[in-house]
């Protein structure tokens, strides 16, 4: 099964369905950000039960040279530690920095939220301050592939043509907007199966509302 987005294409598709089964890795690990969000929504128990039963865990636990090991639990609590150093975390709850690192989000979760928390940048000249937090700045991991587009709609003769008519410039005294039709009016143009001198479709233009004026003209 594959999941549809307009940025996967037929070829993508049908390159997963032949493909053998991926070697799937975990690269779940607990961050400084989740660590808070731990604390702030779970006791103890619950969160590392969170953990236990994640597929990371899943995966170190069928692994012979982990021996079995609470190897996120040992990760969290490593972090945990330093948190409490830097007094983020207290007795598992969170302090006023703790909660704003909760809200960070980033790879150098940790590194960022001192940065704001210390005021090292309060008074940083704006040039520097905008190198700096350029480093920061978030990156999708994949680049999103442009949509691909779609047919235009084509005329009975097979030629593309828009989806819409044309826009016209008004002639004063007319009555005519610059769209081509009646300001006052919703006009609609069809192809008519009859045809002209020169071999091309008729394009008659219908009205919705009152008769055009009589000095104006649509094809003109």
């Amino acid at each position: 099964m594959v999941l549809w987005t307009p940025e996967t294409t037929f070829a993508e598709v049908a390159r997963i369905a032949v493909a053998p089964p991926p070697d799937l890795r975990s690269s779940f690990r607990p961050t400084y950000n989740l660590a808070v969000n731990l604390v702030r929504h779970f006791d103890r128990e619950t969160a590392l039960q969170v953990l236990r039963r994640s597929f990371a865990q899943w995966q170190a636990n069928a692994n012979p040279a982990r021996g079995g090991r609470d190897l996120l639990a040992e990760h969290l609590g490593r972090r945990l530690a330093v948190l409490e150093e830097l007094g983020y975390v207290r007795a598992w709850s969170l302090t006023e920095p703790g909660r704003q690192l909760a809200g960070i989000y980033h790879e150098a979760d940790l590194l960022l939220a001192e940065a704001v928390t210390s005021g090292v940048l309060d008074d940083t000249e704006p040039a520097v301050l905008a190198g700096v937090l350029s480093s920061l700045v978030f990156e999708r991991r994949r680049a999103k592939k442009p949509s691909p587009t779609r047919h235009a709609a084509t005329a009975p003769t097979g030629g593309p043509r828009s989806a819409r008519p044309r826009r016209r410039r008004g002639r004063p005294g007319t009555g005519w907007a610059s769209s081509g039709a009646p300001s006052s009016q919703t006009a609609s143009v069809c192809w008519s199966p009859e045809r002209s001198a020169s071999g091309a479709p008729r394009r008659s233009t219908s009205y919705r509302g009152r008769a055009p004026p009589r000095s104006a003209s649509p094809g003109r």
